[in-house]
């Protein structure tokens, strides 16, 4: 969880200035709050990279809190969120979550035996190989705060690189929203 942490801690101050205001980082009238960067970081965030988007032009100044894009504007299908959201609220044992989380994933077409199935994660027989994935990358994520190069070749094959990046953001934020210390 302290590699996550960290990474999140610096996701947190680059959104901002990148007009992704939250109910943690309000935006004021005349835009977004100043974020003191060291020059490297403003660097990188300026750099363009050949064959990849500049700076994530989809990420760019939205009208709307970084929570908001999370739940409603991500570019992740409802029903892979949904997942990823319920296994995030089994393995950070937020009991009190589960039911309204997974009357969410009904709404979203899954079936009531696949919400039973989430507790026991990504071996449980029954799942599909993206479900897999998804429950995998969510566990790789919360339990190593990593993806291993596996997972990330699998991710590729089915995802859009945007698609991957909110993915991330979605089992990132669930898991800091529990445990933010």
């Amino acid at each position: 969880m302290k590699k996550l942490r960290t990474f999140l801690g610096s996701l947190w101050q680059i959104l901002p200035e990148a007009g992704l205001a939250s109910e943690y980082h309000p935006a004021v009238s005349g835009g977004p709050i100043p974020i003191p960067f060291i020059r490297s970081q403003k660097s990188l965030l300026k750099k363009d990279f050949p064959g990849r988007p500049a700076n994530s032009p989809e990420l760019d100044k939205p009208a709307r809190s970084f929570t908001s894009y999370i739940q409603g504007y991500s570019s992740l299908p409802m029903r892979d969120r949904a997942l990823v959201a319920l296994r995030s609220a089994y393995l950070c044992n937020t009991r009190h979550l589960i039911p309204d989380i997974a009357q969410c994933a009904l709404d979203t077409g899954l079936k009531a035996s696949d919400v039973q199935m989430v507790s026991r994660g990504h071996l449980a027989p029954g799942w599909d190989n993206r479900q897999r994935l998804l429950l995998k990358t969510t566990e790789e994520l919360y339990k190593e705060q990593i993806i291993g190069p596996a997972n990330w070749k699998e991710l590729k094959k089915i995802y859009t690189p945007q698609q991957i990046l909110d993915l991330v953001f979605c089992i990132a934020s669930f898991h800091l929203c529990v445990h933010p210390n």
